[in-house]
């Protein structure tokens, strides 16, 4: 009995200090750029949760490099982009049940350069907003829909106040007072 105990008191621990650290970090360059959105998979194959996101570099000096973005529920993001034209290559999503008791993942590969929504050239460091989009199955594999909820404004109070410290909660709160 006490080793089941020990065992539950273990699990929570980890659980708990999981949870306890900040998802938006301070960049490691001077000229890095937040890049965020948002997709909801509510429909489609997944019916779930946006779990992966991944985005190339297109730049000539570093083509094919790929940049992991940070998921929490269908917001998407990245605090630590260089300058360089990029696109989304791919995201993931899952059911829950399926992730749960099979550990199934659906990836959906997002189309070629010219057809490709969320494509993006970062000039200058900020903050970028790639939009908010609902994800819709159709006969020949996915779309993705411009959608108005969660707006930029609600994605940026929320990366604000996972940033709380960090050089992005000061610079998103200057893009807030702008948007007023």
């Amino acid at each position: 009995m006490k080793r089941y105990r020990f065992i539950i008191l273990l699990m929570a621990v980890l659980l708990v200090s999981g949870c306890m650290g900040r998802l938006v970090e301070n960049p490691t360059r001077d000229d890095a750029s937040l890049v965020f959105g948002f997709i909801d998979l509510g429909e489609g194959s997944t019916k779930g949760m946006l779990k992966g996101m991944e985005i190339v570099s297109l730049d000539e000096d570093t083509p094919g490099t790929f940049y992991t973005s940070t998921i929490h529920y269908g917001l998407f993001f990245h605090d630590d982009m260089p300058p360089g034209k990029y696109m989304v290559s791919n995201f993931r999503g899952s059911m829950f049940a399926a992730e749960l008791l099979l550990g199934l993942q659906f990836k959906y590969q997002m189309p070629h350069y010219s057809k490709n929504p969320m494509k993006f050239e970062l000039k200058e460091p900020g903050i970028y907003y790639l939009g908010t989009w609902k994800f819709r199955k159709v006969d020949d594999g996915f779309t993705l829909e411009p959608a108005e909820a969660p707006d930029k404004r609600q994605l940026l109070e929320w990366l604000m106040e996972e940033g709380k410290g960090t050089v992005w909660e000061t610079r998103i709160a200057d893009v807030l007072k702008r948007m007023k």
